[in-house]
């Protein structure tokens, strides 16, 4: 399983992207508990970027998901990652997108409602003036 997961994330950086070097292994065996975060995450060296940590995504088309804001291959990047993943926080994002959408129901009826009354009083004083019974 292990050696299948590296395969299949060397074929898909390909030679394109030889400036990025994947890290499989490392003493903390960072690599590995973030797999059991999101099993399709990986992590890189950016050799372009001032060797730069890249957490990349086998699931993703363009693979590089973020750019850690640590320097080191450490237990902050498990802690970045599981604060910034989707699968982890998937409930408080659709809520937060559910909450958004709400509130622009509300401000969309809230600008009809209004348009309406501004209508109503432009025309009250031309109803008013008509006969009555006519």
């Amino acid at each position: 399983m292990e050696r299948a997961f590296e395969e299949r994330v060397l074929r898909t950086l390909g030679e394109r992207r030889t400036h990025l070097v994947p890290i499989f292994h490392d003493v903390l065996n960072i690599a590995g508990r973030i797999r059991e975060i999101i099993p399709t995450l990986f992590i890189c060296i950016n050799l372009d970027r001032r060797s730069r940590i890249e957490v990349h995504d086998l699931n993703e088309d363009y693979t590089l998901v973020s750019v850690p804001p640590v320097p080191k291959i450490d237990g902050r990047i498990l802690e970045w990652i599981r604060e910034h993943s989707r699968i982890h926080h998937g409930r408080r994002v659709m809520r937060k997108i559910l909450t958004e959408a709400e509130e622009i129901k509300y401000r969309m009826r809230r600008r009809r409602r209004e348009e309406h009354e501004a209508m109503a009083r432009e025309i009250r004083p031309l109803i008013a003036r008509l006969p009555v019974g006519a």
